[in-house]
């Protein structure tokens, strides 16, 4: 009997030692699940901090190592806290993070991040010179708090997924300001109906780093709507409605002349000031050509160009012209230059421009490319 208690009693024992040892064994054995991650987060001109993370714990006496090297470079340099410093500004850099275990290393994959070009806690506007030209961005605190831009200043005006590239960018006296010579037409050449303009960005790069800038703009009333100064206007011009008209002062019956009244927009022929210089616009076009043409016999047509323009009061009150004019909308003081005529008047000789259905189209020149409405047909009474 006492030998059968004894043998229960080491059995017991064993039992107890087993389960023991595998409540205290809690550390794997193995790492081959092991996944290591990375971030970057507090960028600045010249550091940033890594952060590294594992899905698993990691034992002591593991290690872990920071890599970075600017982009394009065969070196790393190493890190063993994440901060990294003396870094260049406005560069693109990759990193990467390592855990150590037992000499062998477990690594992130690599990011990707670009030092700041710049400083600035200044608000920002945006404003416009010339319509479709000339452009800029002001610090509102005087540029007090901004830094010096790292080179090369390099921009792109961005409608939606469209861009050009603007030209002559330069930061002088608190104020950013580019040029735009490209052909901005080319944003409105898809659209299926009629956009008068659009509002685009600034994908800014000041050296790598890169910002799309969308500035809080001051507005114009244009044509009836308030839209931002960063705008293109869309060149070709638009006939919306007529009306045949009539001076009673011209109404002998040896006088066969007679005023179509057109609305739509139209490009400007006045040299009033720009928005901000003074110095006239340049969206007035080289040439222009207002063709009437009889639908039923294409023979009746009357051409007017610019040399045929006439005050708005001319045209109506002089009944022996055949001569147009235009009629300007102003905008906070200045001329838009785009389509800121909404109002077109011609008159014709009748003995000629029979009664009948015509179309009508108003097409301007600028530097050798003509942008032309679409045909709107007019009934002549």
């Amino acid at each position: 009997m006492k030998n059968l208690l004894s043998v229960i009693l080491v059995l017991i024992l064993i039992m107890s030692c087993s389960k023991d040892e595998i409540n205290e064994d809690t550390t794997p054995t193995s790492y081959d699940d092991l996944i290591v991650t990375s971030s970057v987060s507090q960028i600045g001109l010249d550091d940033a901090k890594v952060v590294l993370s594992t899905n698993i714990i990691t034992p002591l006496g593991s290690t872990r190592t920071f890599f970075y090297k600017e982009f394009g470079t065969q070196s790393f340099l190493e890190s063993t806290n994440g901060i990294l410093t003396n870094l260049v500004s406005g560069k693109k850099y990759e990193a990467k993070a390592r855990v150590t275990i037992n000499g062998t290393d477990y690594d992130s994959q690599t990011l990707f991040f670009t030092t700041k070009g710049y400083l600035s806690d200044s608000e920002v506007y945006g404003e416009v010179d010339e319509f479709n030209k000339k452009f800029t961005i002001t610090f509102v605190d005087g540029g007090q708090n901004v830094s010096e831009f790292v080179q090369p200043l390099v921009a792109y005006a961005k409608v939606g997924q469209d861009s050009v590239q603007v030209e002559n960018i330069s930061y002088v006296d608190n104020i950013i300001s580019f040029e735009i010579n490209a052909d901005t037409q080319q944003f409105f050449e898809n659209d299926t109906q009629y956009i008068s303009n659009k509002e685009f960005t600034l994908g800014f790069f000041s050296g790598d780093y890169y910002q799309n800038l969308i500035t809080p703009q001051s507005s114009i009333n244009y044509d009836g709507e308030i839209t931002n100064r960063w705008n293109f206007f869309n060149k070709k011009p638009r006939l919306d409605s007529y009306m045949n008209i009539e001076n009673s002062d011209c109404l002998e019956p040896d006088n066969r002349k007679e005023v179509l009244d057109i609305q739509g927009k139209f490009w400007g022929l006045f040299t009033g000031p720009s928005l901000n210089t003074g110095t006239g616009t340049p969206n007035i076009p080289d040439n222009l050509t207002i063709r009437l043409t009889n639908i039923n016999n294409p023979d009746i047509e009357k051409l007017y160009f610019i040399n045929d323009l006439e005050s708005i009061y001319e045209v109506y009150t002089q009944c022996d012209l055949e001569a147009f004019g235009m009629a300007h909308e102003i905008v906070d003081g200045a001329f838009t230059g785009f389509h800121s005529d909404n109002f077109l008047r011609l008159r014709f000789n009748k003995n000629f421009i029979i009664t009948g259905n015509y179309n009508l189209t108003f097409a301007v020149e600028k530097e050798n490319v003509t942008y032309t409405s679409d045909e709107f047909m007019v009934v002549i009474d």
